[in-house]
């Protein structure tokens, strides 16, 4: 059997996360990031550092209709992850210098979720590596192209890219099979990986994490 294109890579997304559960009560499942305006996710766009972050801040979680299981690493918040601790020690010693971690306090019914804080993982790094001569893409809204589907063209990317965002795929939060495994291995909950390339849908090769 043939290697998919885009093998060695992964889109990493919160649990029960690519339009699964998020708006049906009968599958809503999973912990939810309330964003407010202070906080909305296109500030982090542009994967630049963020300096004006205030270090008080509190966000709202969501507990969904169906959901038994306790708080995870990395409640749904997209398309910018809310990470634990853990998560941060993770990624801070396997990509310094990729991720910038600003912290947050996370609250449900107006009680702390956990007793240390999460952490907005702002991605530093976009990649400009989609082969449009083998993706599906158009030009959208003010002019700019949106891709329905997209393979890589690895040789764009830096052999030190652990993870990152793909240009004009920012939705995605990309990382490398070593990534995923490291992941897995520390047994980080609330967390799956899906095959590149599908944006809003789960690929056909969903590995669900732990807690599904």
């Amino acid at each position: 059997m043939s290697q998919h294109p885009n093998h060695g890579f992964w889109k990493m997304s919160s649990y029960l996360f690519d339009g699964l559960g998020k708006h049906d009560t009968n599958k809503d499942d999973g912990w939810h990031v309330e964003w407010p305006n202070i906080g909305v996710p296109s500030r982090f766009a542009r994967c630049e550092i963020d300096s004006t972050w205030p270090n008080n801040i509190v966000f709202a979680v969501r507990k969904g209709k169906h959901c038994t299981m306790a708080f995870p690493d990395m409640p749904i918040s997209q398309p910018v992850p809310v990470v634990s601790g853990r998560v941060k020690a993770l990624f801070e010693g396997l990509a310094p210098g990729a991720v910038q971690l600003l912290p947050v306090r996370l609250e449900f019914m107006d009680k702390p979720v956990a007793d240390s804080p999460y952490w907005i993982m702002n991605l530093l790094r976009m990649i400009d590596c989609v082969d449009e001569s083998r993706s599906n893409w158009s030009i959208g809204y003010g002019g700019l192209k949106s891709y329905r589907s997209w393979i890589l063209d690895k040789s764009r990317i830096p052999s030190d890219a652990m993870i990152f965002r793909v240009l004009n795929a920012e939705s995605s939060v990309v990382v490398t099979d070593e990534a995923r495994k490291r992941v897995e291995q520390v047994g980080i909950t609330g967390v799956g990986f899906a095959e590149l390339g599908y944006l809003g849908l789960r690929g056909p090769t969903w590995k669900p994490g732990l807690v599904e």
